[in-house]
């Protein structure tokens, strides 16, 4: 297999590294910035502990990044993660709706606070962004053997 190179393409996405770890806060402080009138409250700083261990539990059911600024606030408001993880698929675009939330508004408003987050603390945002257990030596082997790229959604 002459001039045949091996290539290890690996997702970030719930396949190696607990995105929720970083995205929890992240939507949170996003979710501030949109909502400040409904996270600068007595009861949100409250429910914040509750409201990061939601996001942990309904993370399975986020596609995009974006997503997750809404579950915060559909949590704070009293919604239930078993409920976000049975209606998810028709509960957002209720909430978009009934919000007048525009996606792409949404989308900017996630990537600029992660970039902020990165731009400010670079090694508190990378800490935060835990590898599975099991994951970091096959990564390392590959490393030896060839290329490695890891693929990702965030935009640059």
């Amino acid at each position: 297999m002459s001039g045949w190179k091996v290539v290890l393409c690996a997702g970030t996405s719930k396949c190696t590294s607990h995105l929720y770890m970083y995205t929890s806060p992240q939507s949170c402080q996003a979710a501030a910035r949109y909502w400040p009138e409904v996270f600068a409250t007595e009861h949100a700083a409250r429910a914040q502990p509750s409201v990061l261990d939601g996001m942990r539990m309904v993370r399975p059911v986020v596609e995009t990044g974006y997503e997750n600024i809404i579950q915060a606030r559909l949590l704070l408001d009293g919604v239930t993660p078993e409920a976000m993880l049975e209606q998810w698929h028709t509960m957002l675009p209720e909430a978009m709706q009934k919000m007048e939330l525009d996606r792409g508004e949404m989308v900017a408003l996630f990537g600029r606070v992660r970039d902020e987050w990165m731009a400010d603390d670079l090694q508190g945002w990378l800490g935060m962004n835990g590898i599975y257990d099991g994951v970091a030596e096959p990564v390392r082997h590959a490393q030896q053997q060839g290329e490695v790229y890891i693929v990702t959604t965030k935009q640059v």
